[in-house]
């Protein structure tokens, strides 16, 4: 369970990198969940 502070958290950091648009009920017959690993992308 996440804290008021850890969503707020959560919200900025996305706002800074971008959002998914899909759901597990996007998926098709055969296809693959992939899991990612999130990790900050170095900025040059």
């Amino acid at each position: 369970m996440l804290t008021p502070e850890e969503w707020d958290t959560i919200k900025r950091d996305c706002d800074k990198i971008g959002y998914c648009c899909f759901t597990s009920e996007d998926q098709g017959p055969g296809e693959v969940a992939v899991e990612l690993h999130m990790q900050p992308m170095l900025s040059f």
